[in-house]
């Protein structure tokens, strides 16, 4: 009697097990990652700064994009600046960031870059090529100034604002036309540039090099 009794609990005990085992490997539902509970897309984020080319590309403070910068003065020649991680763009180039740089010859800047901040190339001496992309949005004071050897740029559509003597001394420049006036923009941005179109500063074509300058 009391064998049939043990057997019928080990019975019941197998089926219990059975039936948990079986609900467990059938289950639907997906783990949850606590660091994202509501399971949607998560941004690439990076924290170290990774140096490409004699460019340094800096993470910002939140980690989802970089500034580039020139690693040392001694960069050379032609440069494409491009993110070197998938996912996380380069949006500025930094204050300064390529100043003095008197060996850079050509740069090209992407899409994803909507400022180019002050003093970013400024006395870039030998640089005669610059490839703005369509996302710049605001060039800064002295940008571009003392790049004596570039000869043409073209200025994107959604440029907005152009700083302070960005391209002052730019002696061989000519500024190509754009499809709108740029309201934040001064005579003083565009000083000395030899050409100038008449949409990129109201005014500021038809006057002589030396009324730009302020020297008449």
């Amino acid at each position: 009697m009391k064998k049939k009794i043990l057997l019928a609990v080990i019975a019941a005990m197998l089926a219990v097990l059975l039936v948990f085992t079986f609900t467990a490997c059938n289950t639907n539902e997906t783990p949850t990652d606590p660091e994202n509970p509501d399971g949607g897309d998560t941004a690439t984020t990076v924290t170290e700064t990774v140096t490409v080319d004699g460019v340094v590309y800096t993470p910002t403070d939140d980690g989802t994009a970089y500034t580039a910068s020139a690693e040392n003065q001694q960069i050379s020649g032609e440069i494409v600046i491009q993110s070197p991680t998938e996912g996380v763009p380069v949006v500025a180039i930094k204050s300064g960031g390529f100043y003095e740089c008197s060996s850079l010859t050509s740069v090209v800047i992407p899409d994803s870059v909507t400022t180019i901040d002050n003093g970013a190339f400024c006395d870039c001496t030998l640089l005669a090529s610059v490839t703005l992309g369509a996302g710049v949005e605001t060039i800064g004071d002295y940008a571009f100034s003392g790049c004596d050897s570039l000869t043409e740029i073209v200025i994107p559509d959604g440029v907005t604002t152009i700083g302070e003597y960005a391209f002052e001394g730019c002696t061989s420049l000519a500024i190509s036309r754009r499809a709108t006036p740029i309201s934040a923009c001064t005579a003083a941005a565009i000083c000395c540039c030899i050409a100038i179109s008449a949409n990129i500063w109201n005014g500021a074509a038809n006057r002589t090099r030396g009324q730009r300058c302020g020297t008449a």
